[in-house]
């Protein structure tokens, strides 16, 4: 016996019961709209039933007021989810009608420190759920809903991607054109629940224009690799070592407008140089009209470019470099040696380099009056030679 199907919309002719249909679907369409996450559906609900007439738990416990039958209570478990009761007549023991509903929210959860760059674009990275196949999510435009909680104790509820104003997200199908093995994999396989990362930016940033103070403190701690300083290490033959060529100006000139710095070098003679002993080493530079080598020149372009500069301790048996951030005062810089020395800080005996070079030993140094004695104050210079005084 065949059965025969009919059309739903059949049970719901023209007239009132169909605009009921359209009423409710539009009012649950709404919702949805609005209510992308548990916390904003949670809210949502939560005004809409004191709005007729429940009143919330911890008020009732707080003032101390009475249950009586017909009161209506609403319960909210940390925002994320609530308890109605509607007070009944009869004593407990009889029972009571419980109705249970889930808050299904899909989303794809942003991770506690999502932020990370690659191939000079930021992504978000995420933790996908199920519930929705992982190739629903690719290519439709996207909306981060959610709340950030402060120091302070303050939270701040976030919606970015809903009005036509904001950015659009988007979560990339780039790896399924890409990949050589994609072709061969599982429907269920193609798109990986670990590759569903928020595409949120694909500009880099034009080094020239900057950032201003409050935008660097906000972005210090996501090490972004555009945001990086850049040393462009130019490799030439060794006959353009000291002049360069038309390619090295050009580089230049580039790393000029963004505010990188070069250095040229030849891979060729750095690689004899590694060769050769401190003496023979500075032999042949001499020899070919260069003071310092490519490598020399790369680490001090480095400490440049990083504002480092490197102080020295000297002992019976060793001398020791340290490296120090430019503008650090000596107590500071003691405590790079030992916690202890910058504690117990009292003062530091302080040459410089050049001194001890030019006056030739450390007593020529002193008699020549070079020698310093440097309290707290003291902003430490590069190539300070120290002897740190301290007392705990």
């Amino acid at each position: 016996m065949a059965i025969e199907k009919k059309n739903a919309w059949e049970k719901y002719p023209q007239g009132p019961e169909r605009e009921k249909l359209f009423a409710f679907a539009e009012d649950y369409r709404r919702f949805i709209s609005g209510c992308k996450t548990e916390r904003e559906c949670t809210a949502a609900v939560y005004a809409d039933a004191t709005g007729h007439g429940f009143v919330d738990l911890d008020e009732l416990i707080e003032t101390g007021k009475s249950v009586k039958a017909g009161d209506k209570i609403i319960a909210n478990n940390m925002g994320k989810g609530l308890a109605l009761f509607i007070v009944g007549s009869k004593p407990l023991e009889k029972g009571m009608n419980i109705l249970g509903a889930h808050i299904d929210s899909p989303r794809i959860d942003v991770k506690q420190n999502p932020l990370y760059e690659s191939e000079g674009m930021a992504y978000l990275d995420t933790h996908y759920y199920g519930g929705i196949k992982k190739y629903q999510w690719v290519t439709g435009p996207m909306a981060l809903h959610g709340v950030v909680a402060k120091k302070d104790g303050s939270v701040e509820e976030i919606s970015i991607g809903e009005k036509e104003s904001d950015p659009v997200f988007v979560i990339t199908d780039l790896l399924v054109h890409l990949a050589a093995n994609q072709m061969s994999k599982k429907a269920s396989e193609v798109i990986e629940g670990e590759k569903l990362d928020l595409l949120i930016g694909n500009s880099p940033l034009d080094k020239a224009e900057g950032l201003d103070e409050e935008e660097k403190k906000i972005v210090s701690s996501f090490n972004l690799i555009t945001l990086k300083p850049i040393i462009y290490a130019l490799n030439v033959n060794d006959e353009d070592v000291l002049s360069g060529n038309e390619y090295t100006e050009r580089v230049n000139l580039y790393a000029n407008e963004e505010g990188s710095l070069t250095v040229t070098l030849c891979a060729k003679l750095e690689s004899e140089l590694s060769e050769l002993n401190d003496d023979d080493k500075r032999e042949f530079l001499n020899d070919i009209g260069i003071s310092k080598s490519g490598l020399d020149l790369l680490i001090q372009k480095t400490y440049d470019l990083l504002g480092l500069a490197t102080f020295f301790t000297v002992g019976a048996d060793e001398v020791r470099a340290w490296t120090f951030k430019k503008g650090m005062k000596a107590p500071e810089c003691a405590g790079i040696i030992h916690t202890d020395f910058q504690k117990g800080f009292i003062k530091a005996e302080v040459m410089s380099y050049d001194d001890l070079i030019s006056a030739g030993s450390e007593a020529k140094v002193k008699e020549n009056g070079k020698l310093r004695i440097e309290g707290k104050e003291y902003v430490m210079q590069d190539g300070d030679i120290c002897h740190f005084r301290f007392n705990l």
